[in-house]
Order: C-alpha cells, then structure tokens, then sequence
C-alpha cells in the first residue's frame, strides 16, 4: 500500500479526514504535521508524524483505522489516542510514519 507523503499530508493541514470508527464513522481534523526527522531528502523517507483532533465524547480506540479524505483517497493508519487537547478538550491522536 503507498501512503501520502509528508508533503501531502502538510498541504491538508486543518482538513477533515472520515474514518472509520467500530460503529459509525468519526470525523478527525488534521492538527499538526511534524516534519520529518533527519533528512528530509533521504530514501527512503525519514520518519514524520501526524496529530488529528476528534470528539471529545465520541472516541476511537487505539489501533488501525480506515481513513479517507477528499484529496488523499482511501488508506488504512494506526492512530494512539494521545488524550484531550488542552486547548479545547478535544481527543488528540498520533499517526508515527516509519
């Protein structure tokens, strides 16, 4: 399976992604897009990592999750919920690229 890039997950900072939850899909917004370590030139790439915001109440639990979004299509993640952003108390969750 090919993955977005770093670059291409930066170009959707604060957009939408649906994913697939266990028993309807959530709507997680792309909150932050850590560049990638080492060089960013390097092949294979180096790692990076994705933070999204979801609901406060309504949660996904650790593991992988199918995501799809208008500009990026369809691929599957494993997320950890990291916990309530402090800002607003909505659910944070980490996407690590290897």
């Amino acid at each position: 399976m090919t993955y977005p890039t770093h670059a291409a997950f930066a170009a959707q900072l604060g957009t939408a992604f649906e994913v697939s939850g266990a028993a309807e899909a959530v709507a997680l917004q792309l909150d932050t897009v850590h560049p990638p370590a080492g060089d960013a030139s390097a092949t294979p790439p180096s790692s990076f990592s994705l933070v999204f915001l979801g609901d406060a109440v309504l949660r996904l639990g650790q593991g992988t999750h199918l995501f799809s979004h208008a500009q990026l299509g369809e691929f599957a993640l494993f997320i950890v919920p990291l916990g309530p952003a402090r800002s607003d108390g909505r659910m944070q969750y980490e996407a690590v690229f290897n």
